[in-house]
């Protein structure tokens, strides 16, 4: 749902940064139960909190989403198959 809300209308993101909604999103992108499709759409909302947002920056800093995303770079491909596109 957030994920369209954003799309339509970013003002949302000073919501989610100053309730601590980006918590979630990093936690869930972080998440290896989560399907890719799902981890995508946790990267959007994210992105778009950090987007000329200060204190969205400051937050999404503080709870680790950039060792979150390298972690991610990082991380052996563990199937063979290439991945369908969304």
């Amino acid at each position: 749902i957030w994920t369209k809300i954003l799309a339509l209308n970013k003002s949302c993101q000073v919501d989610l940064a100053k309730d601590g909604g980006h918590k979630y999103f990093i936690t869930f992108l972080d998440s290896s139960d989560a399907f890719p499709e799902q981890r995508a759409m946790a990267a959007f909302v994210l992105a778009v909190i950090v987007d000329g947002y200060k204190l969205g920056k400051e937050s999404c800093l503080k709870a680790n989403l950039i060792g979150v995303c390298l972690g991610h770079l990082e991380a052996p491909q563990l199937c063979e198959q290439p991945a369908e596109p969304l």
